[in-house]
């Protein structure tokens, strides 16, 4: 887990957080597979440009994994993501993902 807080006169983020989760071996016979979960959060500051470009005082998002470990020098990961946007009128972000990676 992390926060940030920032000074009003340098920077937009009023602060920020973020928290995570991850392992490997979540199933008895996979050990070599790994997982993770993430949350963040940014509190963003009203200014003179955030109200023209009509950007939101928050946003916020999560991302989840799971890595298959398929051979020891090849891994097929899942990713899914969920982004608020900081725009009012924009819609929820999903992003789905996958990666095959091979090492030789």
């Amino acid at each position: 887990a992390r926060i940030g807080v920032a000074d009003k006169n340098t920077n937009p983020i009023k602060w920020t957080g973020s928290i995570g989760l991850g392992g490997r071996g979540l199933f008895p016979s996979r050990d070599n597979d790994t997982f993770g979960v993430g949350w963040f959060y940014n509190s963003i500051q009203q200014t003179d440009f955030t109200g023209l470009v009509g950007i939101d005082s928050r946003s916020q998002g999560l991302e989840a994994y799971y890595d298959l470990a398929i051979t020891p020098a090849a891994n097929l990961t899942f990713d899914l993501q969920v982004i608020g946007g900081a725009f009012p009128n924009a819609d929820t972000a999903v992003v789905l993902g996958a990666r095959l990676n091979l090492a030789f």
